[in-house]
């Protein structure tokens, strides 16, 4: 603004999915239906956010096609940023102070700063994406690492209660076993064991 002596700098940035809730919690942001306003303005009377996302919108007709030349749409200058062929928003600006066209260095420069936004804009949101995939991933990560433990809490209890009782009975019959009769009145204790490991292991790993 204080270089091209304008009136007004405003950065519309396209509303999309990813991206509402970072714009969204930014306090200096402007959000309508479709469009994230940031705007610096130099003078009282200014433009008003309506006719600044009007004249967004007619310019993404404008902008179909590729192009870093610089539209002017009743009293706003746009250059439009891309995110690869998509315009990811635009660069606006008001009227010069004292009422003189852009010239066409103004407007060179003008297509570079934008050309620059829009990598910033476009790395920010990537950064963004990947800053919210780690979250959800470390979150999965707790909540697995909290059913393994829970799992291991349950086979825990089930093989102290099941199977671990019985192995400390059938340990105190053979113990007290002085005859193959009373050893064999151990066996279907022994056997029980058996089963009830058999099971654990097949609820552990299903065939």
């Amino acid at each position: 603004a204080q270089i091209l002596n304008a009136t007004e700098v405003a950065l519309l940035i396209r509303a999309t999915s990813q991206d509402e809730i970072r714009y969204n919690t930014e306090p200096d942001a402007t959000t309508t239906r479709t469009w994230h306003q940031y705007r610096y303005t130099v003078t009282d009377a200014h433009l008003s956010s309506d006719y600044l996302r009007q004249s967004a919108d007619l310019a993404l007709v404008h902008f179909q096609q590729r192009s870093h030349e610089p539209v002017l749409i009743g009293d706003i200058l746009l250059l439009a940023l891309y995110d690869g062929d998509q315009v990811s928003g635009f660069l606006c600006l008001g009227t010069k102070k004292n009422q003189e066209p852009y010239s066409r260095q103004d407007k060179s420069f003008l297509t570079t700063l934008a050309a620059q936004i829009s990598v910033l804009e476009v790395n920010n949101r990537y950064l963004e994406q990947a800053q919210t995939d780690a979250q959800k991933l470390t979150a999965l990560n707790h909540r697995v690492i909290s059913a393994q433990e829970t799992e291991r809490r349950h086979l825990a209890l089930d093989l102290h209660d099941d199977v671990l009782q019985e192995a400390m009975l059938l340990v105190r019959q053979l113990s007290d076993a002085s005859t193959m009769s009373d050893v064999a009145d151990a066996m279907p204790l022994a056997r029980s064991v058996v089963t009830n490991l058999r099971r654990t292991c097949l609820a552990l790993r299903p065939s």
